[in-house]
């Protein structure tokens, strides 16, 4: 045998290599993890049970927990964290192949939280895997992010349900049975045939801010592999600061305003005491009209000459699930308000329903029109107070009669057998109602030891 040959290191499993890195559609960790044990022949169990647990707690042998057990698991290797990351160090150890974790969120956990962020059960595009149906089938990690509604490529809406009349299924980030491309209940496929498929021009359909949100998480995704590189991640601290300065006259809490977001929760970023969600981060650029990467990996003095560019542009889109993002014209604000204020309603609407149905927050009504909402808040109150009294006065009524009816049968008329009768436990813990009851007794001339 020849001296000084070097042996490169043998893997323990095979050495998948992950799909789409560097680009928006970039695999996740649990789609690489039914690849790999679909390459082996074997079930995500085994691979799970009997070659990544025993790396990261040491434990061998078959898994419990059931679905609550997977569903954890699952939000957990496609996210960030310390489970995350026993997971990515696991995989490299026994594939030997490095830079598992762009197919995280591991690069982002030192600024954004991961609350909100993923999603609970699996979506997909079934135009994307019926394209991908004689090719290598995989999950982007774009489609595990709860913010992200629609597939870039096709720009449909994903599904979230198993399409089988007679499953509907909805399925875990990472299960037992998990296999690309079919469902892990009935493994039934998950693609559309093409007479089937939605046509390119649905994207009409398509809100903008939604769009833009998918393009701009998926530039986050593509660009997790340089983020060690040329481009260094700021702390959002940092950022706020420069932010309050360029957008906010200098103040956190003009700031807050310009964004349409609470001013206690921008002084909490501000102070590293909470990190923001990555949905609020894509509310705050859709606001300043930058995208998120660019707001956290920018040099610092840049964002000066992105606001002059884009002076001249408004921003009127929502969030999608946040009403913090309204219209912003207090002239017809207020008038509606005033006209809600007019309305004779049976049920006079709370401050928060209100807020609901003018597509804004109440804290932003309360520091805009804080009298017409002490208005809104009294006209519930006082609704609130006359409801109460007649339900106790209704209540009166019931109990005078049934400790009359029983007096009459000739059985005391004891609490219990009132509560009974009435079928309302409990009742006489309100103080007015026991004194009710009380002076009823002493009228029939029933006078307690």
């Amino acid at each position: 045998m020849a001296e000084g040959i070097e042996v490169p290191p043998r893997s323990r499993l095979f050495r998948l290599a992950p799909i789409g890195l560097g680009t928006p559609l970039s695999e996740s960790l649990a789609s690489y993890v039914a690849r790999l044990a679909e390459t082996h022949g074997w079930s995500v169990q085994r691979l799970v049970s009997y070659h990544i647990v025993p790396q990261t707690t040491g434990r061998y042998g078959p898994l419990g927990g059931g679905r609550s057990f997977w569903e954890k698991q699952g939000r957990m290797a496609n996210g960030f964290g310390i489970g995350t990351k026993r997971w990515v160090e696991a995989l490299q150890t026994l594939t030997c192949r490095e830079g598992l974790q762009d197919l995280t969120l591991l690069r982002w956990q030192s600024v954004l939280s991961l609350r909100e962020a993923m999603r609970k059960h699996r979506a997909w595009c079934p135009s994307c895997f019926e394209d991908w149906r004689h090719d290598l089938v995989y999950e982007p990690l774009l489609w595990c992010l709860a913010c992200v509604t629609h597939c870039p490529i096709h720009r449909r809406e994903l599904i979230s349900l198993c399409p089988r009349v007679s499953c509907q299924a909805a399925l875990p980030i990472l299960d037992a049975q998990l296999r690309t491309g079919f469902c892990s209940r009935c493994f039934s496929w998950l693609g559309v045939p093409r007479r089937s498929r939605v046509s390119r021009h649905s994207s009409q359909r398509v809100p903008p801010c939604e769009r833009w949100m998918v393009n701009a998480v998926g530039e986050l995704i593509a660009a997790s592999g340089q983020i060690d590189g040329h481009n260094s991640i700021r702390a959002f601290p940092e950022v706020l600061r420069e932010c309050a300065v360029v957008w906010g006259h200098g103040t956190l809490k003009q700031l807050a305003r310009t964004v349409s977001m609470p001013p206690s929760l921008v002084t909490a970023w501000a102070r590293s005491t909470h990190r923001p969600s990555l949905l609020w981060v894509l509310g705050m650029c859709l606001q300043l009209r930058i995208t998120p990467l660019r707001l956290l990996t920018s040099v610092p003095g840049s964002l000066a000459g992105h606001k002059r560019r884009h002076r001249h542009k408004a921003t009127d889109w929502r969030v999608p699930g946040d009403r913090a993002r309204g219209t912003r014209d207090l002239e017809s604000l207020s008038l509606r308000l005033k006209r809600i204020l007019a309305r004779r309603e049976k049920v006079p609407p709370t401050l928060p329903a209100v807020a609901k149905e003018v597509g804004c927050e109440s804290w932003y009504l309360l520091q805009e029109y804080p009298r017409l909402c002490q208005r809104i808040r009294d006209r519930a109150k006082r609704y609130r107070q006359n409801r109460a009294k007649t339900r106790l006065a209704q209540l009166g009524v019931s109990i005078r009669g049934a400790t009359q009816t029983l007096f009459l049968e000739g059985r005391y008329p004891s609490a219990r057998r009132v509560q009974q009768v009435l079928q309302k436990p409990a009742l006489f813990k309100h103080p007015l109602l026991a004194e009710v009851w009380r002076e009823t007794k002493r009228k029939l001339g029933i006078i307690d030891k």
